[in-house]
This record gives C-alpha cells, structure tokens and sequence, in this order.
C-alpha cells in the first residue's frame, strides 16, 4: 500500500514539519477550492508523466456547460491539444460511485461539438470572461489562427483528448475503475488518476504532491462484435 509521508522542512535552525491538508474533514478547502487551484496553477497536473511532450497547459476555462452537465476544468495547449480535468473529494460518494462514467460522458459530450459549438459553451463558462477560446490560448508559441482552429477540430474529431480525475485520494476503486475503462471502445484519449496530497507551509503558501497512480492509459478505436 502505498502512502505519502509528511514532508519535513530542514534549514540552518533544524527541521520542521509541514501539516497535511485533510480535504475529507475541512470545510474552508471544498471541491470548487481544488478546481480553482487547478485552474490557476495547471503545473499541479503532472503531464510528464501522463502525456510527455504535450506542451504547455493554458486555463480556458471551468464550469463548461455540456448536454451532460459541467465539467470543472477545460485546457488547451498552443498546439490545439485538448485537456479535460474532473476534481473530486472522497468526502463526496459520487467520487467512489460515478466518477469514471462522468468523466467519460463529458468527453463524449466533447466529441460530439462542432467548434463553434464548443467556442460558444466556452464563452458562458467561468474565467472565460466571454473570450473565444483562441483568444484565450493566444501566445508566443500558439498556433496561427486557422492551424490552431483545425487542430482542435482534428482533436475533437478523433477524440484524440487528455482526460484527468483528479482528487485528494484515489483508492481501492483504481483497478475496478482502469478495467471498466478497457472496455470502452470507440475514441482514442488518454485517461489518469491523479491523486494530489496537499501541505499547508503558512498563511498563504501549500505544498502540492501530485501523484499519477494510474498508468497512461489510450483507449483505441474498436470494433465490438
């Protein structure tokens, strides 16, 4: 079993401990407090090891409205790449009862949008503040306009995506969860559980362990007979 232990400051003056952040038992550090750290620091998603090579990711937007529901943390890269993030506490039983199935529903609800479809979703979400997404994802190393909109399309229409649950633990549901995503044919994405630990260092500084404990799964195309 494994488990993460507490990390111990050490300086000229001797070693300290930090606190662990229980998510389960505080109510001042809830689901919408995760998604929007997050959100706001896309580092915390350890990509290196989920999807290495996939550039940087850029905050587009959170509370997506989708057919399905709204998923919590939509990023892009410059390259038109696609990332999906569902956030969940065990607190919440939906963490342990339907979290696989929601995240896929929001990635399905993702392949079936035109652009312009997604475009107008993303202009009602949160943090979006109305902007296109290439508004958003504009940048030194983005694409030009036209490649940026074709690559995103491409993505969307393959299903070729970065799909994340990421929580405060991840339990004895992984293998249950990776075997019912085996069988799941039809796309091709990625998919991982990222578990983060969270240690508060002082009034406005945490210390983040991310952790990826499920391999890189991508999910291909088949033919069910």
């Amino acid at each position: 079993m494994k488990a993460i232990g507490t990390p111990v400051i050490v300086s000229a003056d001797g070693a300290s401990h930090l606190e662990q952040i229980s998510l389960t038992q505080n109510e001042l550090y809830d689901e919408r407090w995760l998604q929007e750290l997050i959100f706001k620091n896309p580092s915390l998603l350890p990509m290196d090891q989920i999807e290495p090579g996939l550039g940087e990711l850029i905050p587009i937007c959170m509370e997506l409205p989708l057919r399905c529901g709204y998923l919590d943390n939509l990023f892009l890269t410059p390259d038109g790449d696609v990332v999906i993030v569902e956030v969940k506490l065990w607190r919440n039983p939906e963490m342990r009862r339907a979290v696989l199935a929601q995240a896929l529903d929001y990635a399905s609800a993702l392949f079936s949008m035109s652009y312009e479809e997604l475009d107008a979703a993303v202009r009602k979400a949160d943090g979006a503040n109305g902007r296109t997404m290439f508004e958003i994802a504009d940048g030194p190393e983005t694409l030009e306009e036209p490649e940026f909109i074709d690559a995103l399309i491409n993505r969307l229409k393959t299903g070729r995506i970065v799909v994340i649950v990421a929580g405060d633990g991840i339990r004895g549901e992984l293998e249950k969860l990776v075997e019912q995503l085996q069988t799941h044919a039809g796309f091709r994405f990625t998919f991982a559980l990222v578990e983060l630990a969270l240690f508060h260092a002082d009034d406005d500084r945490w210390l983040v362990v991310p952790r990826t404990l499920a391999k890189t799964y991508r999910i291909e195309r088949g033919v069910i007979r």
